[in-house]
């Protein structure tokens, strides 16, 4: 038998929803979406199906009697709460003070390894290269670091980035040497947060600067456009990652690097998939 799902593991509640409904479907002999419906006082039969296959999204009205229907405590409904107002929430800046607050929440009542320091790690492109250039280079000299860093970030912002990555063990100093706590750091190959989300936008917009500021002999752009099934979609997602895994066993197992890169992938669509055009032929 499965093991009851605890909210707090989920960074999203469609997700949860599921796990949930699949648990109930296992442990309550003839459990059904309509039944949810009829315990939790809900017209629609089918509600809490199109929440779980994001038909729809959960709405203020019906959380209270979502919640109850799970059988969420005042935290549990809490977390949830936070999680449709992220959802829902179009501002930036309000969405990181959410995201905040549900990391926060999260950390206390989870083992998760999305953590409060993780996303403070992520929330500035800089944290990252610095974190290599400490050890590369082998000072922590905010003046050093500020003027070999490209693009250039003030004295100020580096001695922060540098007291935070001490602090929080991404990186450790022992008679002068600095050394990573851990040779590789890496989200892992799905992480939903809106401060993630937030460091590959602030990292696609200097590579766009680096188009005219780079030399071409020291970069490497390209780009392919692709017609793809649902099938070979997750064929090159998964290329993609092991591809990733590959590249950092390189980095893991180079004896005398001298500099530090910023390597990106990106798999957009540029067609609308939710489109009811015939596509078929011409009419």
């Amino acid at each position: 038998m499965s093991k009851k799902p605890s909210i707090f593991h989920y960074l999203e509640y469609p997700d949860f929803l599921s796990a949930w409904f699949e648990y109930q479907k296992e442990v309550r002999y003839g459990f059904s979406y309509r039944s949810f419906s009829r315990t939790a006082g809900i017209d629609s039969p089918n509600y809490l199906q199109r929440i779980i296959t994001r038909q729809r999204k959960l709405s203020e009205k019906y959380l209270p009697l979502i919640a109850a229907g799970v059988g969420l405590n005042k935290s549990e409904l809490a977390y949830l709460t936070l999680l449709v107002q992220i959802e829902q929430c179009r501002d930036d800046r309000s969405r990181e003070a959410l995201t905040a607050q549900m990391v926060q929440l999260r950390a206390e009542r989870s083992s998760g390894k999305l953590t409060a320091p993780m996303l403070h790690y992520l929330s500035r492109w800089f944290y990252p290269v610095l974190r290599e250039m400490i050890v590369l280079y082998q000072t922590a000299d905010p003046q050093i670091l500020s003027r070999k860093i490209c693009p250039e970030v003030s004295q100020k912002d580096v001695t922060a980035a540098v007291q935070f990555l001490l602090e929080n063990d991404y990186i450790s100093e022992n008679e002068g040497v600095y050394s990573h706590t851990t040779p590789i750091l890496t989200t892992g190959d799905e992480i939903v947060s809106t401060i993630v989300n937030r460091f590959h936008r602030e990292s696609l917009l200097l590579s766009v600067d680096d188009l005219t500021n780079s030399p071409a002999e020291k970069r490497d752009i390209s780009s392919l456009i692709l017609s793809l099934s649902e099938e070979s979609f997750s064929r090159v997602k998964k290329e993609i990652q092991q591809f990733r895994k590959r590249l950092l066993q390189i980095s893991e197992e180079d004896k005398s690097p001298d500099r530090v890169y910023h390597l990106g992938f990106q798999l957009l669509p540029r067609t609308n998939q939710n489109d009811s055009t015939n596509t078929d032929g011409a009419q």
